[in-house]
Parts: C-alpha cells; structure tokens; sequence
C-alpha cells in the first residue's frame, strides 16, 4: 500500500470545538484488564558514584479537605464495570512550560456490548471536589461520548487537577490536551491507563535538554493518602528523588523546569512509586519549535516490546524509541527493524542498559536503515524486563507526536479504533498494523461513518512487520468522514496491534497526534 508523504497522527481529537459531532464507535466485546506484573524497586547499581537526593516540600501542613466523595463504585450485576483515572485534566489553564492556555477533552467509548452509565468526578490538585463538577452521561454500547471541560459550566476557568470515570461498561479513553492561544497552536493525546499500579515508569522525561522540558503528572487512584516518590534514573544510573503528597484520587504536575533539585540537563526515565495504586502521564515540550509530546505511563514490562511505527528521514519525519530497563540488574537490549509492508530486517548491536534506566534508539543512527524508510521495531531485551515509548518529530513543519509501544502479553486479534478522519477540517489519519507472530495476518479493517455508511477495507499485514491503512487512499470513504473502525485478523490467530496517527498540515502549529488502538 502507499505511504503517502507522512500519514499520520493521530489522535482522538474528539473536542467538538474543532471537529464537529463525536462520531459513533464500533461495537466492542468485553474482554478482562490483563493483570498488573508486580515490578522492581530502583537502586543505585554498585558502580555508580553517591546517588543525589532531593525531597519536594509539601504544598500544605494538613491533607486537604475533600469537599465531597468519590461516586459509588458500579454495584454487583455489572462485574466488568470499569474506573479510569484521568492525570492531565485543564480547563482553560496556563499551561506552564508553553504559557499558552489549555484545555482538555476526555473521549470515552464503551467497548461493552450494553449502555453503559458514565460518571466523571473531576478532584483540584489540594484534593477537593464539589458535587456540581460531576458529569453523568450515558452512552450506547460501542458509541462514544466526549466530556470537554469548557462545556462545564460548574468547574472553574484555570481548573487543573485530575478526573475519576466510572462506568456500568468495560470502557477505554481518549484524553485530549489542546492549547488555543499563543504562543504556538499544539494539541496531542494519550490514551487513560487501565491498569494503576504502586510502580509506574514513564520512559523519557528531561529539564532544559536543549529546548526542551517534561511536566509529569502524577495521580493517586487509591482511597488512602499517599506519598509518590519520583526516581529520575539516567542513562548512566544516577538517580535522583522527588517526593509528592497526594491525597486520594488526586493528581498533581511536577514541572521539571522548577525543580532545582534536578539538575538542567537531565535526560532521564522515571520510576514512580507509592503504597497507593498510581497513574502517571508525562510531556516533552520544545519551547523553540512549539513541539509538543504527550504519553501515559506504564506498569507492565516484558522480554518484548511491540513499536508499530518508526521513520527515518520520512518527509521530514524522524523517530525515537526509547527503552527504559525496570529491572534491578543491567539488561541486554537491541532492536529489530523491519520496512512496511515486509522486507529485510536489520538489528542493532546488543546494549547494555542499567537497571531502571534509559535507552534511545533512533534509526539515523543505524546507518544499514535507508532514508526515506517507514516501518516498525521491536524492541528485545535479555536479563530482565523492558517498556518503551515512541516519538516522532518533524522539525521542518514544527510538528510531533509520542505513543506506548505494545506489551505483545497484551496483543490481541481485535482492536478498536475510536476516531478516524478523511480530509476533515484538515484532518487526516492512518491506522499503522504490526503483526506480532511469524506468519501473515489477513485483516480486515471495517469503518463506521458518522453518517451510518459502513467501507470495508482489507490488506496482509507480514509476519513480525506492519502494514498501513491511510484512510485518504480509501476512495469508498467520501472527504470530510469522521467516524470509528475495527480492526480484525480474519484469517487465523495471529497476533496484532495499531497506532492511529492524525495529522492536520493546514491547521499551522504542532496539529499532529498519535494514540494506541485498544486491544480487545
């Protein structure tokens, strides 16, 4: 299939202040969250030099009073019954490393095969509520419905604090950061994380390396106070510490930029951690090019990591992966590369990563990788376990995006893909397919149109390759489409996964995004 010039980004973009109507989503299964693998506590190797500690000082001398208390959890009768924490929430806030104003959608698509009930308790960063912020909503199953903050007239301009959602339906979420003043247009997403846990890694986080910077994001979803403990681990195993308070499920933003424990110039992965389940989301932002990066962090780590979508000098595009050790002991990692479509595989060199920290490939440094490539990776660990991220940049247009690489433990022969776009308001996107097993996959891609058209699309995605359906190259789907789509293996049992990338080349700023299909 072609690959025209970038076909990306991705991202639900689901606001309805810039797209139009929340298109319908397809009708999902339900299937179980897989379980959390417990995960290691990070040291200092032997061979480091004394390990720099900071202690963040506490914002308050008491836990912050809650005014009010989180919904009823979904009563017996409804056992798939879903609760996500949302980290990044903003209503029409200053957002710190930019200093342009924010604001968030939250996409929600019910992926039970029955209505599902929707509340959303949104909690300030001193842990207080007020019953007037809740928003209740029901949805049809395999519909979708978008909760935008500007659209709640209750919850106060410069809000910025976290969301508790529950649902009498297995559900998964899009949630949607955008600005809309200057100094530069930016918006991405990432997908709300499933699975809290008392150990969360969010592979790439720096303060002032270049021009760029991270805020994370970090959130209690436990019914207890907490204190989280940030570990910035480097590429070389030095490790330095912030401690937040949080009360019960609140989230609060540590801006790197403002930390004087940390050191400028650091290039780190992160371990958070607490005797509370958390759920953590970080950002890369340029403050030169207005390139904006936002990711979710993750719990679960494996031998192997799934990364649909790499480039290297792709009409302007290039790509990171970035690999983060959550082991105790050093790891042995490299990475095996293969074009779109099929062809010659190429791996790197075996490296050695410490325990917990960093590892960054970029294929322009792998100088058997031809430009103009677009293809997939996975990334292959031995010692221990590994997560992984993706960023991809275009510096020429001043546009970017990041996602999760794919634990194959996860993988399915399903997935749902909640938002889609032909030449809407500008909006493009393609679905990026690897196929995680060693024969080919015969998929089938069905799309759901707002207008209630139903196109059918078909293609073979090769074994332990990808394969890209760019909705702009589907004639059956007319311009201006906004909807949903399905994703299946009809041929056998092979295992799959998908990015979805969005891009808008007319809209000017970084209007590019990705997202995680949401295996089922």
């Amino acid at each position: 299939m072609r690959w025209l010039a970038l076909r990306l980004a991705a991202a639900g973009l689901a606001l309805a202040l810039l797209l139009g109507s929340v298109p319908p989503s397809v009708l999902l299964a339900q299937t179980p969250t897989p379980a959390v693998t417990p995960t290691a506590t990070p040291t200092t190797p032997a061979t480091s030099t004394p390990t720099p500690t900071a202690t963040l000082a506490p914002t308050a001398t008491a836990s912050p009073t809650l005014v009010g208390t989180l919904a009823p959890t979904p009563t017996p009768g409804t056992p798939t019954a879903t609760t996500l924490f949302i980290p990044f929430v903003l209503k029409r806030a200053v957002h710190g490393d930019s200093g342009a104003t924010v604001e968030s959608g939250i996409q929600v698509q019910n992926l039970g095969s029955a209505p599902a009930d929707l509340t959303l308790v949104y909690y300030d960063s001193n842990g207080s509520t007020a019953p007037q912020w809740t928003e209740h909503a029901s949805v049809a199953a395999g519909d979708a419905y978008t909760f935008y903050t500007p659209a709640n007239p209750f919850l106060p301009d410069g809000f910025v604090g976290a969301a508790v959602l529950q649902a009498t339906q297995p559900v998964g979420a899009l949630v949607n950061l955008q600005a809309l003043e200057a100094p530069r247009y930016f918006f991405d997403t990432f997908v709300a994380q499933r699975t809290p846990a008392q150990t969360v890694y969010l592979p790439y986080v720096v303060k002032q390396v270049g021009t760029r910077t991270s805020t994370v994001a970090v959130q209690n979803a436990g019914a207890a106070p907490a204190t989280a403990t940030l570990n910035f681990v480097t590429s070389d195993g030095q490790i330095y510490r912030l401690a937040v308070p949080l009360p019960p499920y609140t989230a609060r933003q540590v801006r790197l930029a403002e930390r004087a424990e940390l050191p400028v110039g650091l290039d780190a992965a992160l371990v958070v951690q607490a005797d509370q389940p958390l759920v953590v989301a970080g950002s890369l932002y340029d403050t030169a090019t207005g390139i904006y990066q936002l990711s979710s962090g993750l719990t679960t780590a494996a031998a192997q990591q799934a990364v649909p979508l790499v480039f290297k000098q792709r009409n302007g595009w290039d790509s990171e992966v970035r690999v983060q050790n959550t082991a105790n002991a050093p790891v042995s990692v490299r990475v095996r590369v293969q074009p779109t479509g099929g062809g010659l595989e190429i791996a790197t060199p075996p490296v050695t990563v410490p325990a917990n920290a960093p590892y960054t490939f970029r294929p322009t440094d792998l100088p058997a990788l031809p430009g103009d490539f677009v293809g997939s990776a996975t990334v292959e660990a031995t010692g221990g376990g590994v997560v992984a991220m993706s960023t991809e940049t275009n510096l020429s247009r001043g546009t970017g995006m990041a996602y999760n690489a794919f634990n194959p433990a996860a993988a399915t022969t399903r997935i749902s893909v909640p938002l889609i776009f032909k030449h809407r308001n500008g909006f493009d996107t393609g679905i990026q397919v690897q196929n995680l097993d060693t024969t080919d996959a015969q998929v089938r891609v069905t799309y759901r149109l707002s207008t209630g058209q139903t196109v059918v699309e078909f293609g073979v995605v090769p074994a332990n390759g990808s394969y890209t359906f760019y909705q702009p190259d589907n004639a059956q789907i007319p311009d201006g489409s906004v909807g949903s789509a399905v994703v299946e293996n009809i041929g056998g049992t092979q295992r799959i996964v998908a990015i979805i990338n969005q891009v808008n080349y007319e809209r000017g700023g970084d209007a590019s995004s990705t997202y995680e299909g949401l295996n089922y």
